[in-house]
């Protein structure tokens, strides 16, 4: 007897499958915002992403990292043709840089995501925690990375 099973797995209805993957790879900007997030920084800049770039934004200046070398460039040529942001959040982290780059992001429907890498009972990062939910569609508090990893992975970072 044929089942279902072993039909939708023959050749003449293979042909009927979709040949591609669910979703195409992202193009995702990971961004440190404050050299308290460098560490993290660090850490994703070793391992191996599908379209990813990392970043540096302090002081109105974002320097895009490739390897051990970094260029600078303006946010606008940055957020080009993005899918993905993610803001990596520190209490060093400057309020007015986070509503700039989420109002760009915004604008441009790019979606927009933070990672507090301090614990959130840290009472220095309260105003900067309260700036970050305005602009982020999804803001997660913790401060192990693997758990960044695993988020980024899982939007095919």
């Amino acid at each position: 007897m044929i089942t279902q099973s072993m039909r939708a797995t023959s050749a003449a209805e293979s042909r009927f499958r979709i040949a591609q993957p669910n979703s195409r790879t992202r193009k995702t900007l990971v961004l440190a915002l404050g050299r308290q997030a460098l560490t993290s920084l660090a850490e994703l800049q070793q391992l191996s992403w599908n379209n990813t770039v990392m970043g540096l934004y302090t002081a109105g200046h974002l320097e895009l990292y490739s390897g051990q070398e970094a260029r600078r460039v303006p946010l606008d040529d940055a957020l080009d043709q993005l899918d993905v942001m993610v803001l990596l959040i520190t209490s060093d982290s400057d309020t007015e840089s986070i509503e700039r780059i989420g109002e760009a992001c915004s604008r441009r429907r790019i979606m927009t995501s933070g990672f507090v890498l301090e614990p959130p009972d840290e009472t220095d990062i309260n105003p900067v925690l309260a700036c970050t939910r305005r602009v982020t569609v999804s803001l997660v508090t913790d401060t192990d990375t693997d758990t960044l990893i695993e988020s980024l992975r899982a939007v095919r970072a």
